[in-house]
């Protein structure tokens, strides 16, 4: 307590008493209150001496409401300057105080007991984290009791067990409350539905409740109610552009408005209008859309008028010219754009950043798949800048390095150990993994990209050459992205 009295500027150390917002010491308080029969109760309370009328400060409020909730029959909590709060809301008129756990000021923090009656100044969110898990009911809350396995159980799951729910009646932890998991997340789903749908207008309406539900069919409650949030932009956006047309727009206006990436993200919005037959998907306008959208992202990745974008949107428009007399497809361009890409932006890696019969063979050491996909590029590149580049016929061939084992582990532990912030020191570290781990030699010039390395779910990394994928420690991946 650090605050002063109101009347005296004394600081309050052990006695503070609090009256229409004012705080007041021991000493002024017995000067300032005296006992006197409050006007309207007749009862002997402490009164305020400057009242002409004494009436005491629960009368002065009486039968007003709450300044927070409203509410008018309650049991008081706190009388403020501006007027009475019940019991319920008297929490948030609290003073802030700093919590000693995450340092942030709340009407939540105060002295709680801790492990062996120690005391700390903690807000709830902190305190709850000291507590342990009940195993019956989730919720964490000092405990009672243990199973045979050591895990804590509290007090009303001991003493009660379950619970009929009152929504559904099945039976479930007494102390997860009145209503089953099951019943709060279907009333909340059909809180947000309903939310949602009254902010849409007449055209999504009843599609974004409709959706809701069809939702919870297809994946639970769970997670439609935690979800449908994620879903709703897309309604948004398409109810805007349906009050822009005056009518629901077909599949194509959608992928010309939103283009296919955005719909592949809503996919589940897309499925549940076609099964509503609102909208009729064509796979086929799909498919070419889906295209188009990759061949503009390759196209846009490199630099706008540099030398590696012009080649591209060169050999593009060559591609497109076939694709007009109708000799290819938007789906054999994007396939042919692709490696294409790849092989340009590997030559971004070398040392002089050319395309030459080096960079081309190193990068078909790297990805030796690519032999026939990358052959229609590189008769291009020949045909149109007059150069004279060789697809190696020669199947790769994984050779010894001329370094001994010891010699290798020595550089391998040397790398895991400096600093690693540079890329010439993260393709150090790959190299020298590889050669060491697995046996194999890294000629001088060849790059191997970074982000090649990849984790799989089961959590093992690798780097694929050629047809064959090399495994990784854990720590060369956390050091190559870190």
């Amino acid at each position: 307590m650090n605050s002063q009295c109101d009347r005296c500027n004394d600081t309050l150390t052990n006695w503070d008493y609090r009256y229409k917002g004012l705080h007041y010491c021991r000493t002024c308080y017995d000067f300032l209150f005296k006992i006197c029969i409050c006007s309207i109760c007749n009862k002997n309370k402490m009164i305020f001496i400057k009242l002409k009328v004494p009436v005491c400060k629960i009368c002065q409020v009486k039968d007003t409401p709450c300044i927070r909730c409203g509410k008018k029959d309650y049991t008081f909590g706190k009388i403020t300057k501006n007027g009475s709060v019940c019991l319920s809301c008297s929490p948030y008129f609290r003073e802030y105080k700093k919590c000693r756990g995450c340092n942030i000021e709340s009407h939540t923090v105060y002295n709680r007991i801790i492990e062996e009656g120690e005391t700390k100044l903690l807000c709830g969110n902190c305190y709850n984290r000291t507590l342990p898990t009940c195993i019956k009911c989730h919720k964490q809350r000092k405990a009672f009791s243990q199973n045979e396995r050591g895990q804590s159980i509290c007090k009303i799951c001991i003493e009660y067990k379950e619970k009929s729910c009152k929504k559904c009646g099945d039976l479930f932890p007494a102390g997860m409350g009145n209503i089953c998991s099951k019943c709060i997340f279907k009333n909340s789903l059909e809180k947000r539905a309903i939310f949602g749908s009254k902010s849409l207008s007449f055209h999504n309406t009843e599609l974004f409740y409709k959706f809701s539900y069809w939702l919870a069919k297809r994946r639970g409650f769970v997670f439609a109610s935690n979800a449908l949030k994620d879903y709703y932009p897309m309604f948004f956006d398409i109810d805007k552009y349906a009050q822009k047309i005056e009518r629901y727009p077909n599949y194509l206006e959608l992928l010309e408005k939103f283009t296919s990436t955005k719909l592949n993200k809503y996919s589940l919005v897309i499925t549940f209008l076609n099964e509503e037959k609102v909208l009729t998907i064509d796979l086929s306008i799909k498919e070419e859309y889906a295209n188009r959208n990759k061949i503009n992202k390759d196209l846009a990745l490199f630099p706008f008028a540099s030398h590696h974008s012009k080649i591209l949107h060169a050999y593009h428009k060559t591609l497109c010219n076939k694709y007009i007399k109708g000799k290819t497809t938007i789906r054999s361009i994007r396939l042919a754009i692709t490696p294409a890409v790849k092989f340009l932006e590997y030559t971004t890696y070398t040392s002089d950043k050319k395309i030459s019969n080096g960079s081309l063979e190193n990068y078909l050491w790297v990805y030796s798949g690519q032999k026939s996909a990358i052959t229609g590029f590189i008769s291009f590149l020949n045909k149109k800048y007059n150069l004279i580049l060789k697809i190696p016929k020669e199947k790769i061939k994984f050779t010894r390095p001329n370094k001994s084992k010891a010699q290798l582990k020595q550089a391998y532990i040397t790398a895991l150990r400096s600093d690693k912030s540079s890329q010439y020191s993260k393709h150090s570290l790959l190299i020298l993994s590889i050669e060491y781990l697995h046996d194999i030699a890294i000629y001088k010039d060849i790059i191997l990209p970074l982000h090649g390395v990849k984790q799989k779910k089961d959590g093992d990394c690798y780097i694929r050459l050629g047809s064959k994928e090399f495994y990784l420690p854990i720590e060369v991946y956390q050091q190559i992205h870190g």
